[in-house]
C-alpha cells in the first residue's frame, strides 16, 4: 500500500469534485492512501508537490484542476507552465499523474471531468499508480542485482528458523538499553533497517509509530510478517548497500534504526550506504544504530570497523553523534567470546 497526495487548485468546485471524485476511486481501487490539500492556482501545484516531496510522507502525486480559456494570454502561461513544473518533477523521478485540464469552455470542462465520461481525474491518478508500479518494478530487480553481488545477508536464510526463536526471546528494551532514551516519544516514521525477525518493528508499531521493517532475507521477512502482523508495519524486500527500494519513493523518516547490519558491508559499501542512509532522514532526525565487535560466527559475513571510521562517515553525510557508548553482548555464549558493541545515536543537520 503506498500513500499519494492529491494536490488540488479549486477554482471551480463542481468540475474540482469531480476530478476528484474519479482520482480517489482510482487510488482506492488499487488499495492505495491518499491525501487531499488544495493551493491557489494551477501555477502553484508544482511548488507544492515539490515541497510536499521533501516532507517525505508520500509515494506519488495527482495534480488536480481546470483551466479554461479567458479573453487573455494567461491561459496559455496557467497552462503551459504548470504542465511544465510537474514534467520537471516526473523527470527527477517523481511518481505524478497530470489531472489539470485545459479546455476552451466550461462544456468541454465538464466532459473531462465527469467520471461518468472522460474521467480525467481517475486518469490522473492511474497515471500516477502506474509511474509508481514501474518505480517499484525497477527498483526490486536493482536490488535483487546488489543483494547478489553484495550477500551482506550471507548465512541468516540457513538459519532463519533458528533465529526466529532466538532473537524473539531478546526485548527491545534488552537490547537498546543504551539508547532507550532516544527514541521518539510521540508517534513518528520508523525506518527499520535490516529488521530481521520484526521484534523490533513490532515493538514501534505498538508505541504508535508507522514502521517501514527492510529485510533481504526471504525466510525471515516472511517469519517475521507471521510472527508480527500490524497494520502499522509495511515489509519490505531491499537491502544495504544500495536500499534500491526505499530510495525509489519520495518518504524521509523521523528516525532510521540499524541494529546489528553495518558489520555486514565492506569498506566500500559502507562508504557508498552512509550517505544514501542519511538522505532518508528527515532535518533533525535521528539515526540509532549498534556494531558488533568479536569473533565472525561460521557461515557469517562480518568486517571489523573501527568507532572512528563510523564517526567520520556520518559525519562526512552530514550527521552529528549525539551519543556514543560500549556496551558488552546481553547473549551469554557472545560475552563468554569476548563480543562487544559500539551503539550510537546521530541526529541530521
Amino acid at each position: 500500500m503506498a500513500k499519494f497526495l492529491i494536490v488540488e487548485a479549486r477554482f471551480y468546485d463542481h468540475l474540482n469534485d469531480m476530478l476528484i471524485d474519479g482520482a480517489v476511486d482510482a487510488l482506492k481501487a488499487a488499495g492505495h492512501e491518499h491525501e487531499v490539500i488544495t493551493v491557489p492556482g494551477a501555477l502553484e501545484i508544482p511548488g507544492a508537490i515539490s515541497l510536499a516531496v521533501d516532507d517525505g510522507q508520500y509515494d506519488g502525486f495527482v495534480a488536480i484542476g481546470v483551466v479554461i480559456r479567458g479573453e487573455t494570454y494567461h491561459f496559455e502561461i496557467v497552462a503551459g507552465e504548470s504542465a511544465r513544473g510537474i514534467m520537471a518533477l516526473t523527470m527527477d523521478g517523481v511518481p505524478i499523474g497530470n489531472g489539470i485540464i485545459t479546455t476552451e469552455d466550461e462544456e468541454q470542462a465538464l466532459a473531462r471531468a465527469d467520471k461518468t465520461r472522460k474521467n480525467k481525474g481517475g486518469e490522473a491518478a492511474q497515471a500516477a499508480i502506474a509511474i509508481y508500479d514501474l518505480a517499484q518494478k525497477f527498483a526490486a530487480t536493482k536490488c535483487h542485482e546488489g543483494l547478489l553481488k553484495t550477500a551482506s545477508n550471507q548465512g541468516y536464510e540457513e538459519e532463519a528458523e533458528r533465529l526466529l526463536v532466538e532473537y524473539e526471546q531478546l526485548s527491545f528494551e534488552q537490547v537498546h538499553q543504551h539508547v532507550l532514551d532516544h527514541f521518539p516519544k510521540f508517534p513518528a516514521t520508523i525506518l527499520d533497517i535490516g529488521s530481521g525477525t520484526g521484534r523490533d518493528a513490532a515493538y514501534l508499531a505498538e508505541q504508535g509509530h508507522k514502521v517501514v521493517a527492510v529485510e533481504p532475507t526471504d525466510a525471515l521477512r516472511d517469519g517475521a510478517k507471521k510472527l508480527h502482523r500490524s497494520p502499522h508495519i509495511e515489509w519490505v524486500d531491499d537491502g544495504l548497500p544500495n536500499l534500491a527500494q526505499i530510495t525509489t519513493r519520495t518518504r524521509s523518516f523521523d528516525l532510521i534504526l540499524m541494529a546489528a547490519v553495518w558489520m555486514h558491508l565492506d569498506r566500500e559499501e559502507r562508504e557508498r550506504a552512509m550517505p544514501i542512509v542519511a538522505a532518508l532522514l528527515k532535518k533533525s532526525g535521528t539515526l540509532i544504530m549498534n556494531v558488533r565487535h568479536g569473533p565472525v560466527p561460521s557461515g557469517r559475513r562480518m568486517f571489523e570497523i573501527p568507532d572512528y571510521e563510523m564517526l567520520r562517515t556520518a559525519n562526512e553525510a552530514g550527521l552529528t553523534a549525539i551519543h556514543q557508548v560500549q556496551g558488552k553482548s546481553i547473549l551469554q555464549r557472545n560475552r563468554q567470546n569476548g563480543v562487544t558493541w559500539s551503539h550510537f545515536v546521530f541526529r541530521k543537520d
